[in-house]
């Protein structure tokens, strides 16, 4: 069986337990416009959900925050930079930003999907 990566699952609640960080700290992103959660139609609003791409993207986003020093704007910044540069999978490219942490291939994966 195939699990689907981008099928909102999580509860804020659920992923703030997955990822260690509280419900402030996910809703600070939200506000950042660097993660944007499904919505149910349930209430008015919606109940955010969050899938594990979006766990993942968030676990990446704390990293750089913490191991790189960088803050929110910080990674605004690199995310248009990202977009600009479209770095995607020129090796040559990656090998320059990998000085802002980023190396595996999952993390490109993430700010490819993110960045867009």
């Amino acid at each position: 069986m195939t699990v689907d990566k981008d099928e909102p699952l999580y509860s804020i609640s659920a992923a703030t337990k997955l990822i260690g960080i509280r419900p402030e700290s996910i809703r600070a992103y939200e506000e950042q416009d660097l993660i944007k959660p499904a919505r149910t139609k349930e209430t008015k609003g919606g109940k955010r959900l969050y899938s594990q791409n979006d766990i993942d993207w968030i676990k990446f986003l704390r990293r750089l925050m913490q191991d790189e020093n960088l803050s929110m704007s910080g990674v605004k910044k690199l995310m248009s930079i990202y977009k600009i540069y479209e770095v995607n999978d020129n090796p040559s490219e990656k090998d320059k930003w990998s000085v802002f942490g980023i190396t595996s291939k999952e993390e490109w994966a993430l700010m490819k999907k993110y960045c867009e």
